[in-house]
C-alpha cells in the first residue's frame, strides 16, 4: 500500500494525538481502556472506517476500524491501548505528555501509545490516498496486552482474515520480522494445611515447589542452546509465585506462572508436552501433587 511520498505525516497532529492518548489512564489492571477505545474509534470513524467493538471484559473493549477499498489483500495495523503501572520515580505527571531534549515523556508514550498514534496517522494518509491502493485496511487496537493478552486472544479467536500485519511495539524504530512466542502456563502445587506451630503435620506447598524451581533453572540452561538468528535463544522463567492463606498456617497450595519463550520454528505442542514432563518429574521428587492448571 504505497503512499505518495509527497504526502507527509502531520507532526503537530501526531503530537496532539499522542498527548490525548497518554492522558487516558489505561494502567493494567487498574485503568480500563473504554475511554481510550472510544477516542480511537472516533478517530478511525472520521476516516470513513466501519467500527467494530469487542467487549473483552467490563470497560475493556477491543476496537477495530475497517476501511474497504476494493479487491485486494487485507492489511492490519495492530497494537494495544493499555500500559504498565505508573510506579514510582516520575518527576512529572505521567498522564501529561511533555517534551524535553527532543524526547517525549508520559506513561505509554513508548509502549505503545506512540505506535498507536503513528498508526492512526498512517491510516489517515492511506485514507486520503485511496486511488493508490486497493484492498482492506484494518486498525486492530486491543486491550490487556500487558497482563494476559485477553484482547489479542479474543480477536484471534474470531479467525480474522489478515494477509499482512504491522504490530506496534518498542523496537528502537527498527523493523523486526520475528518474535519469541509465549505460553505462560499456571502450575499448581498442592500441599496439606497445618498450624505453623506443628508444621510436620502438614505439607508445605511452597517448600514442595522447590524441585520445580530447580527444574526450571536447569531447563532454562538447556534452552540457551536453542537459538534463532533473529531473536536469540529460547528461555524459561518463573515470573510469579503466590501461596499461603495466613501467617500461622502451613500453606496447602501454591501457584507459579511459567513463562517459556520459544523461538520461531519450535513446535508448540512439543513444548507443552516437555513442560508437562518437567512438572511431572518435579511432582515425583516433591512427593506431592503438582500439575499445570
Amino acid at each position: 500500500m504505497p503512499v505518495n511520498p509527497e504526502i507527509l505525516p502531520d507532526v503537530a497532529r501526531l503530537h496532539e494525538t499522542l498527548r490525548r492518548l497518554v492522558a487516558f489512564d489505561t494502567q493494567n489492571p487498574t485503568g480500563p481502556e473504554a475511554e481510550a477505545a472510544a477516542f480511537v474509534a472516533e478517530e478511525m470513524r472520521s476516516l470513513g472506517c466501519r467500527i467494530e467493538t469487542m467487549e473483552v471484559a467490563p470497560g475493556r473493549p477491543n476496537v477495530i476500524g475497517v476501511l474497504e477499498n476494493g479487491p485486494g489483500p487485507v492489511f492490519a495495523f495492530n497494537t494495544h491501548m493499555d500500559v504498565v503501572q505508573v510506579g514510582d520515580g516520575w518527576s512529572s505527571d505521567p498522564f501529561v505528555l511533555r517534551e524535553r531534549d527532543g524526547r517525549l515523556y508520559g506513561r505509554g508514550s513508548c509502549d505503545a501509545k506512540g505506535a498507536l498514534a503513528a498508526m492512526l496517522e498512517a491510516m489517515r494518509l492511506l485514507a486520503g490516498e485511496r486511488m493508490s491502493w486497493s484492498g482492506t485496511l484494518l486498525g486492530v487496537f486491543v486491550v490487556d496486552e500487558e497482563s494476559g493478552s485477553r484482547g489479542a486472544r479474543a480477536y484471534a479467536a474470531t479467525k480474522p482474515k489478515v494477509d499482512f500485519c504491522v504490530i506496534g511495539e518498542p523496537t528502537d524504530c527498527t523493523t523486526v520480522i520475528a518474535h519469541k512466542g509465549s505460553i505462560r502456563p499456571v502450575v499448581r502445587v498442592h500441599g496439606r494445611a497445618a498450624h505453623s506451630g506443628t508444621p510436620d503435620k502438614g505439607v508445605n506447598a511452597i517448600l514442595a515447589a522447590a524441585p520445580l524451581l530447580e527444574a526450571v533453572g536447569r531447563e532454562h540452561e538447556r534452552l540457551r542452546a536453542v537459538t534463532h538468528p533473529l531473536v536469540g535463544n529460547a528461555s524459561l522463567s518463573v515470573t510469579r509465585v503466590s501461596g499461603g492463606r495466613a501467617d500461622n498456617i502451613v500453606p496447602d497450595g501454591c501457584e507459579l506462572l511459567l513463562d517459556p519463550r520459544p523461538v520461531p520454528a519450535e513446535d508448540e505442542d512439543a513444548l507443552r508436552q516437555e513442560l508437562e514432563r518437567l512438572v511431572s518429574r518435579a511432582a515425583e521428587k516433591a512427593a506431592t501433587d503438582i500439575g499445570i492448571a
